[in-house]
């Protein structure tokens, strides 16, 4: 409770003086106090009561009349009104006046909220509930109120802040009339800052490179890195440090120098935080050198005498890859050139010895300080002059494989396709070339100022693309007028497969009578093991021979004018395969060759020609033994017969001969003993009714105990 020290000066009480016949009235009020808003205020007679003089003592003036000034906050003043009454029935009055003050109710009984508050997340809650509310110690006679305003200020999709504006009155002493800056009145602004700090996740290359060929720059296309999108909906703000970028924010693309430059990119995400990451943007320097080379170079051996018996064995001479240069340069006069035979910057000279006589193309590689290359084609001259070296020459060392292919009677195939195919695959190392022109210095003087003077020209630039794959090698031939196919260019020490084949069908080696000795083999009138023929009957190589072989090669001669759409009409064979196990007969196997081969020979057999295998089967060898008669001459007409069937015969001298009809199978069907005389005979053959209607058949006319001549015949029904 505050007590007032303050000396005041006592107010005088209104004394009024009454002139009365025998004495005056003067009345005494007691001084005005003042007091705090908790003191008692309802027993005011504690501060004191008026009095007044009736002429000869001071009398109590009474009970006053009490009339309370205050306010909702039990401040302000009490009037206390004494009135008597003299002799005369003059009133006679005085006042009290009891100040009521309040507490003292300032900034110091305030405890503003949290001011920087830090929010994280999309939207969080803001409330003062959340948030905090100004608090207030208590002080006597004070009305404390409390209210706030809020702006919003964005900053970015992820950060915003809010200024809370507080203000606290106490309505014991604010006057509003007043306004702004009335006693009893303050301010507070809460600063509260709303992030988004989830972590972006960011995606950059480690590298971005270009080559240039201009000895300074290139333009380099920067991807913009990839950001993953903010959970709370936003976007996130990219920068990048890049002072060769075209233009600031998320894209670096720009004009870099040769080099490296590291990139820096930074993201911006809720209030104030920053994500990096780093890419190098390399340019490489990539403009190759120009090559400028004498095309030709000629040169001698010079002998080698190993054992010193005076005749040389062998002859050699070094040659650098700089002997062949004529001025080759650096469009940005980057140096020194390096020079060599191949890619290898160490392989600066080669040897050259009697292997090398005759003329050498050679690669003459330009490597500059950063290993770009360019070379030239170039040529050395190995000649053996002067020196005399006795059987210098170069050694044939080309691998091949050659062989013949064959019918199984003997005829020559051509035009059959052979593959020679490795077993696993090699590697395969290409080139390709790209040609280009570009102005450069091709020269260079001082002139008499002592001023380097360039000379500027049209340079041709090669650009080399090695590819490397790795591929099955296959080698492919065709055979000649008389079978005979060579494979050259092999590579040694490798494992291959030599096949081959043959597409077209030759529609005049079958007939309807190869159709139907398939039949009669199907329904069993004949029987057959020669494995060839089983291998020319089955028609679709299924390992079967049935009646789809039987209609398959009818379709192909009845109808000879379409076409033939027979697959691997050819079964290409092993001339020495195993016929037992046909898959493997079909190829031949040759592992790691390391010497060129000959007679690697393939024997053909034409599927539907089944009368051919037939015909050897009824010889006794592949040729019957003739006379050496040669004026001995037969025909047998019609061929094909139906019921008829006549020999002629041209003989020097009369004698016996005997005739024979055998089927393929080497079945005797018919015999017949005939007279000839000197001349010409004409003989009808009997019992033709005896062998099939129809068929293929061996006629053989035999002397003594020797044939002296067969023939195939067709009979047709």
């Amino acid at each position: 409770m505050k007590t007032t020290t303050t000396l005041r000066l006592a107010l005088v009480c209104l004394v009024s003086f009454l002139s009365i016949s025998s004495y005056a009235v003067a009345i005494y009020c007691p001084d005005d106090v003042w007091v705090d808003c908790d003191a008692e205020i309802w027993d005011l007679s504690i501060y004191g009561n008026a009095t007044y003089w009736n002429g000869w003592d001071y009398v109590d003036a009474g009970e006053p009349t009490e009339t309370y000034y205050l306010n909702s906050c039990n401040t302000g003043y009490i009037k206390r009104k004494w009135s008597i009454e003299d002799p005369d029935w003059n009133i006679i009055s005085c006042h009290q006046h009891i100040y009521v003050e309040g507490g003292v109710f300032d900034e110091d009984n305030i405890t503003w909220p949290e001011s920087p508050l830090n929010l994280d997340g999309c939207n969080p809650n803001t409330d003062p509930s959340e948030t905090g509310f100004p608090s207030t110690e208590y002080v006597e006679c004070s009305l404390v109120g409390t209210n706030y305003n809020d702006m919003v200020f964005y900053l970015n999709s992820g950060c915003k802040k809010l200024i809370r504006t507080w203000t606290v009155i106490d309505w014991c002493t604010y006057n509003p009339n007043l306004g702004y800056g009335s006693p009893g009145s303050w301010q507070f602004s809460q600063t509260i800052k709303i992030s988004n700090s989830d972590e972006p996740q960011v995606y950059c290359l480690d590298e971005v490179l270009v080559n240039s060929y201009n000895c300074s720059d290139e333009y380099v296309n920067v991807p913009v890195p990839e950001i993953s999108e903010s959970a709370c909906g936003g976007s996130y703000m990219i920068s990048h440090n890049s002072p060769f970028a075209d233009q600031g924010g998320p894209n670096a693309s720009g004009t870099y120098p040769v080099g490296t430059t590291r990139v820096k990119f930074s993201f911006s995400y809720g209030c104030g935080l920053t994500e990096h990451c780093y890419v190098d943007v390399v340019v490489k320097d990539n403009a190759k050198p120009v090559p400028y080379c004498l095309m030709s170079l000629v040169t001698a051996l010079m002998p080698i005498d190993e054992n010193q018996d005076g005749v040389p064995e062998d002859g050699m001479v070094e040659i650098w890859a700089k002997d062949f240069d004529h001025g080759s340069y650096h469009p940005c006069n980057y140096g020194p050139l390096e020079f060599s035979f191949s890619e290898d910057t160490d392989s600066t000279f080669a040897i050259f010895t009697c292997e090398h006589i005759g003329t050498n193309e050679l690669k003459m590689f330009v490597t500059d300080p950063h290993g770009n290359q360019s070379y030239c084609l170039v040529d050395l001259v190995v000649q053996n002059n002067g020196a005399n070296i006795p059987n210098c020459q170069p050694t044939t060392t080309d691998l091949y494989v050659a062989g013949q292919i064959k019918t199984s009677t003997d005829l020559v195939m051509e035009n059959a396709r052979v593959k020679m195919t490795s077993v696993e695959p090699v590697e395969i190392i290409s080139a390709s070339y790209d040609t280009s022109y570009q102005e450069g210095v091709v020269d260079s003087f001082y002139n008499y100022n002592g001023v380097l003077i360039y000379i500027i020209d049209t340079i041709t630039l090669i650009n080399e693309t090695i590819d490397t794959s790795f591929e099955q090698l296959v080698i492919e031939a065709e055979t000649d007028s008389i079978g005979i196919y060579h494979l050259s260019d092999v590579t040694s020490h490798l494992d291959y497969i030599v096949s081959a084949e043959k597409e077209d069908y030759p529609l005049e080696k079958v007939s309807i009578h190869d159709a139907y000795m398939i039949r009669d083999y199907i329904e069993g009138i004949i029987e057959i093991n020669n494995p060839y023929f089983l291998l020319a009957a089955d028609m679709d190589f299924n390992g079967e021979i049935n009646y789809q072989d039987f209609y398959e090669l009818m379709s192909i001669v009845r109808d000879p004018n379409d076409e033939v759409h027979l697959e691997d009409p050819y079964i290409i064979m092993n001339s020495l395969g195993d016929m037992n196990n046909l898959e493997e007969a079909c190829h031949i196997n040759i592992n790691s060759i390391d010497t060129s081969m000959n007679n690697v020979n393939f024997m053909a057999i034409l599927r539907g020609d089944v009368s051919l295998f037939v015909d050897q089967m009824t010889q006794e060898d592949e040729e019957v033994a003739l006379r050496s008669d040669e004026t001995l001459s037969f025909s047998v007409f019609p061929n094909p017969f139906k019921d008829q069937l006549s020999l002629s015969v041209n003989s020097p001298i009369n004698e016996i001969y005997s005739i024979e009809l055998f089927s393929v199978t080497g079945q005797l069907l018919s015999q017949q003993k005939i007279n000839l005389q000197e001349g010409n005979n004409l003989v009808a053959l009997d019992n033709i009714e005896n062998i099939p209607r129809s068929g293929i058949f061996i006629l053989k006319v035999k002397q003594a105990n020797e044939y002296v001549y067969q023939q195939k015949i067709i009979r047709v029904n």
